[in-house]
């Protein structure tokens, strides 16, 4: 039930749905590895600031966040049941 902030990648944009459950700071898809100020650090710095203080001075977004994130677990979204559900339809609907 928090309200989470992260960056975006490694599939955290499925684990907080965006301005429901949290907020995703995307960063660039690509980059040069040698090139290290193309990743933007002081403007993901800035947004990862600014979605934080949102969560903290608004009390109202901060426990509606919380309650959808409480319903997405109720709902299952993370239950080995659900997913291993959804897993037999996948590869059912494959083997046809």
């Amino acid at each position: 039930g928090l309200p989470i902030v992260t960056v975006g990648g490694h599939s955290r944009g499925e684990i907080v749905d965006d301005g429901k459950t949290g907020f995703v700071v995307n960063t660039p898809k690509e980059f040069d590895s040698k090139d290290l100020d193309r990743l933007r650090f002081g403007e993901v710095l800035n947004e990862l600031e600014e979605k934080s203080s949102i969560l903290v001075n608004d009390k109202k977004l901060r426990k509606s966040m919380s309650l959808a994130a409480r319903k997405e677990i109720k709902r299952g979204k993370f239950s080995f049941k659900e997913r291993d559900k959804k897993l037999k339809r996948i590869y059912s609907d494959a083997l046809k």
